[in-house]
């Protein structure tokens, strides 16, 4: 190349790269003038105060550096169980998508709006990573529990796995436009960073270990698009990026040593990432650091924050890029419309998937493929649907699965909690709650009608009885067991008087005895778990089982003639045969771990038991709802757990209830069972109920009695059930005889009236009273029911007590004592003596050979032993001698005081006595002179002095009063009145 070329090609090139700059600075210059709403937002967790927020602050570098103090989009209250996690956002519509893990919910925030709303309800624990296709506006996320990657529509109606893995899923981000996802995997040396399609197809690996230890966090930048994620690798952290294939990777600053970089976003030249490593006050600046990095000079900032940041995304206009040159094939919008859920695919037809539970048919539909005979229906609490499960599916990888579309799904606050079900008509019953109202329903299960039967109680377990149709179940916060007609129009109460501190968890019925068992805890005391029983009409109740470890679930098999418990406390299941339970005379677990089959079940996985929810058995298979691990498990009775295996799929969030439809379980051993309701000749006004083969009871709803052939309302009637003599509720404490570890008891007489029923017609039920009782707490029940089938039942404890006297006085020096003859029970004794034998104890001016101390009502008849000590005995009578000295001396000193202070006390008295006489004799000759001077002057003038002249003569002297009269008589000394009054005074 000759000079003059290379000078030329050097002039087109500057010549271009001046046009570029001046092309790039005017769009610069041009977009400046824009105003820049982009914002940077993280999820945070204050450790002091327990709160969870999420916060903000502008995208732009050098305003982020320069804000005093970020905005706070949304906010948990202290102390509350929230922790928000995940982060996704949309620019266009101004919202964000969170998760708080410790409630399980995804949440949907208008930040314009500032209100928030739950779309997903009870599946967000798991939830690691949260990622927002705005172009069809599917939000995914990768649920770690599962290692799924979730995806659900726009309406937030349905969701699906699109992606299932055996490998840990962590950070998940994609390409709206380019229609790529983006995750990463993660396993002992084995990390990776993978992409698919929207809809988890077409699987490629960009990166595994070790060109990376663990992607906590992972974003794609629109601007240069590249992909962008942190890697923690043990000593600290570093940030990586790379172009969406995988190629030109490199590094963004420097390893951050210590550091844990969480999550990573981009805006524009900036890199963000949080920082969950707490940094000490050794390093100046103590709290969480959020940690900017320039793409272009590597240099690093940071600012730190008392809360610890979690997941982080920006809000930006920049991520739409309009000008991007991609294949309209694949999109949504092009095709028919799905019925659930589409998915759009990169130079391909878009893929329409249905929700967990649904079956495609065609290219767009899903329903439902319902099963006739032989499955098991299961709840899933936390999504509050109902999934059916193929009793003989276990070589089919789905089980069979299918929805149970029993209500209205679409309505997420619709939750179902509790099924039963009813093999001869083939109704489910089921309990759903919200907000608003708690509903008992029932449905054809491939039906959407469904049918209340009962409202506005909370139900928390529910039994039918498959020849009454009756239902049964637990309500009222777990202390009262109702009876419901058929179609729900009558309810009456059966159990509802349970102490404070007792709970129902699970009832069940035994079809052919005609009993109800149910499970009742303690909230107080995890091993006082009990069993009881009663018949169909409430009556009879006895306990079955006692000291039971938390009891939470019950079932009557009739196929073995079993009673089956399930406690969570150690994951036991007690297998008892009802035969064993015709007469219970026994009924702690200590004897029926030694007669009955115990099932100890243990998970494989930890150290922890199995915490059981609800068992079931069929066929010979026991079937149980496990908590912690959230699965369902079965195994052979025959074979006992050695052949426990997983049941049905891993697919439920919360397994909480179970039902098994059987049609020939019901023929084989229901339905040849007599229902004498069913051939009353004339039916029960309210609800009847079986008690034997040949008898039945009609019962009246709460607040009526039966009365004849109807039901009448004893609220309107001076109708009340019956009443005993006796506090019921109350605690007796009652301590043991003496140095004995029982109490002789007294019983009284339990006396029962009734307004309408002769006392000798009450049918009454007494427990046997024994005569003596061990220490211990014991619960009695007392039922009596009138003529109107009005029933009391009164419960009274007894706590037999031990009366210890605790602290033995402390011995003088000197002095020795005894063994006692029963410890410190009431009634134990022992010898206080002189560790000489030749020596007495002198002790409150006595000399004793020996105390005898004696335990009385929790103390020691003598408890203070100071000012005692040992002598001899002549030195013993020598000091009762001087003794006897001083307190002769003392006694004629004190008489003699007593005689002189007598002396002067009387004189005393006597002159008291004796100035008031004279006080009272002149008082008594004032009113005499008064009284006979009246009486003259009347005789001699006929008429009566002035009242007022004499008025006070009680108080000064009547002398001095007709001194006075007499000063006003000066004017005429000759009138008869003064001549009188002298001849007087003369007198």
């Amino acid at each position: 190349m000759t000079d003059n070329m290379f000078a030329l090609l050097v002039f087109g090139f500057n010549v271009l790269a001046g046009s570029l700059i001046s092309t790039v600075v005017c769009q610069s210059t041009e977009n400046s003038t824009e105003a820049d709403d982009s914002y940077l937002i993280w999820t945070s967790f204050n450790p002091s105060d327990s709160t969870s927020k999420i916060l903000s602050l502008p995208a732009d570098l050098e305003k982020v550096h320069m804000e005093q103090k970020y905005q706070i989009l949304e906010e948990s209250n202290p102390g509350a169980s929230v922790e928000y996690w995940a982060l996704a956002g949309n620019y266009e519509k101004n919202i964000l998508f969170y998760t708080d893990y410790k409630s399980e919910q995804i949440e949907l925030l208008d930040i314009e709006e500032h209100k928030s709303k739950s779309i997903f309800q009870g599946i967000a624990h798991g939830i690691e990573s949260l990622a927002y296709d705005w172009v069809t506006e599917n939000l995914y996320w990768i649920d770690v529990r599962f290692n799924w990657i979730v995806t659900s529509e726009k309406t937030f109606n349905y969701f699906t796995p699109i992606y299932r893995s055996d490998q840990k899923l962590f950070a998940l981000t994609l390409h709206a436009k380019r229609r790529k996802l983006y995750f990463s995997t993660y396993k002992s040396m084995g990390c990776g960073i993978m992409v698919t399609d929207l809809a988890g197809r077409g699987e490629e690996t960009l990166f595994e270990f070790p060109a990376n230890c663990s992607v906590c966090g992972i974003t794609v930048d629109y601007t240069d698009e590249r992909l962008y994620w942190t890697d923690y690798y043990g000593a600290g952290s570093r940030i990586l990026s790379s172009n969406l294939d995988g190629s030109d990777k490199k590094q963004h600053g420097e390893k951050h040593f210590m550091a844990v970089l969480w999550d990573v976003t981009v805006y524009k030249n900036n890199i963000y990432v949080t920082d969950c490593h707490s940094y000490e006050p050794e390093h100046r600046t103590t709290g969480y650091r959020i940690w900017s990095v320039s793409k272009t000079t590597n240099t690093s900032k940071f600012k730190t924050y008392n809360e610890r940041p979690r997941r982080i995304t920006v809000l930006s206009k920049n991520e739409n890029r309009p000008s991007l040159n991609v294949s309209a094939i694949g999109e949504c919008d092009s095709q028919p419309k799905c019925d659930h859920i589409c998915l759009p695919r990169l130079n391909a037809t878009r893929e329409c998937v249905c929700a967990l539970g649904y079956y495609k048919q065609g290219d767009t539909q899903c329903k439902e493929q319902l099963i006739d005979d032989e499955f098991m229906y299961v709840v899933d609490k936390n999504q509050g649907k109902i999934f059916q499960i193929s009793l003989n599916g276990s070589n089919n990888e789905n089980w069979n699965l299918s929805i149970v579309p029993v209500t209205n799904f679409t309505d997420k606050v619709e939750k179902v909690n509790h099924i039963a079900t009813d093999i001869e008509t083939g109704y489910l019953y089921w309990y759903w709650s919200n907000p608003r109202q708690t509903t008992l329903s029932r449905s054809l299960p491939n039906k959407t009608q469904k049918e209340d039967l009962q409202r506005y109680k909370h139900v928390d377990n529910l039994i039918v009885d498959p020849r009454t149709k009756n239902v049964y179940f637990v309500g009222s916060d777990t202390k009262v067991i109702y009876v419901l007609s058929p179609n729900g129009t009558y309810e009456a109460e059966l159990v509802n008087n349970l102490a404070k501190d007792v709970k129902i968890k699970d009832i069940a019925l035994d079809s052919v005895n005609r009993k109800i068992y149910w499970t009742a805890i303690h909230n107080e005391y995890v091993d006082q778990g009990e069993v009881w029983r009663m018949n169909l009409n409430g009556l009879g109740r006895e306990l079955v089982m006692d000291k039971l470890y938390w009891p939470s679930a019950i079932h009557v098999d009739q196929e073995s003639s079993s009673l089956f418990v399930g406690e969570v406390e150690y994951g036991i299941v007690t297998q008892v045969p009802l035969d064993l339970l015709r007469d219970v005379t026994n009924t702690s677990w200590e004897s029926v771990a030694k007669r009955y089959n115990v099932f100890k079940f243990k998970n494989t996985t930890s150290n922890e038991s199995y915490y059981i929810l609800d068992i079931k058995v069929h066929k010979g298979r026991f079937f149980f709802v496990e908590d912690i691990t959230r699965r369902i498990y079965a195994f052979n009775l025959s074979g006992g757990i050695d052949n426990l295996m997983p049941f049905g799929p891993n697919v439920f969030y919360k397994p909480s209830s179970l039902a098994i439809y059987s049609q020939l379980f019901h023929k084989s051993y229901i339905e040849n069972i007599p229902s004498p309701c069913q051939e009353r000749p004339t039916p029960c006004p309210h609800i009847c109920v079986d008690l034997s083969d040949t008898s039945s009871q009609c019962l009246c709803q709460t607040h009526f009695f039966l009365k004849g052939e109807k039901c009448v309302d004893y609220t309107q009637t001076s109708n009340s059930p019956p009443f005993i003599n006796l506090n019921c509720g109350k605690v007796d404490n009652v301590p043991a005889d003496d140095c004995k570890d029982f109490a002789t008891m007294s019983w009284p007489d339990f006396k029962w009236t009734d307004d309408w029923t002769p006392t000798e017609k009450l049918k009454v039920v007494t427990p046997k009273l024994p005569k003596t009782l061990k220490v211990d707490s014991y619960l009695y029940h007392l039922r009596a029911t009138d003529e109107h089938e009005q029933m009391t039942e009164c419960s009274f404890s007894i706590r037999v007590y031990q009366n210890l006297c605790h602290n033995y006085p402390k011995l003088p020096n000197g002095m020795i004592k005894s063994n006692q003859t029963c410890g410190k029970q009431a009634g134990s004794k022992y010898n206080i003596t002189c560790k000489n034998p030749k020596e007495v104890i002198y002790f409150d001016y006595h000399a004793k050979d020996t105390i005898l101390n004696v335990c009385h009502q929790g103390s020691w008849s003598t408890q203070n032993l100071n000012g005692a000590y040992c002598l001899n005995p002549a030195a013993a009578a020598t000091e009762n001698i001087r003794i006897f000295n001083v307190t002769t001396e003392f006694s004629k000193t004190w008489n003699k005081g007593v005689i002189f202070g007598t002396i002067i006390g009387c004189t005393l008295l006597f002159a008291a006595v004796m100035f008031f006489s004279a006080i009272m004799l002149r008082r008594y000759k004032s009113h005499l002179a008064r009284d006979k001077f009246l009486i003259c002057w009347k005789r001699k003038t006929n008429r009566q002095p002035e009242t007022k002249d004499f008025t006070d003569s009680n108080r000064v002297g009547f002398h001095r009063v007709i001194a006075r009269f007499a000063e006003r008589s000066r004017e005429n000394e000759q009138s008869q009145p003064l001549r009188f009054l002298h001849e007087y005074v003369n007198i």
